[in-house]
């Protein structure tokens, strides 16, 4: 998992209301073997809401 705050990556457009991104990748899915995105996901948040 990695989480980008807008403050420190300001050229990185977020969504209104949102200032975290958290980026998953589920390790049990091969990414080279498939088609879709299910394997990585991402997240807009608000670190606020964060506990």
């Amino acid at each position: 998992m990695a989480q980008l705050y807008a403050r420190d990556v300001p050229d990185l457009p977020f969504p209104q209301g949102t200032d975290l991104l958290q980026v998953l990748r589920c390790p049990f899915i091969d990414i080279e073997d498939r088609e879709d995105s299910d394997a990585v996901q991402l997240r807009w948040r608000r670190a606020g809401d964060m506990a």
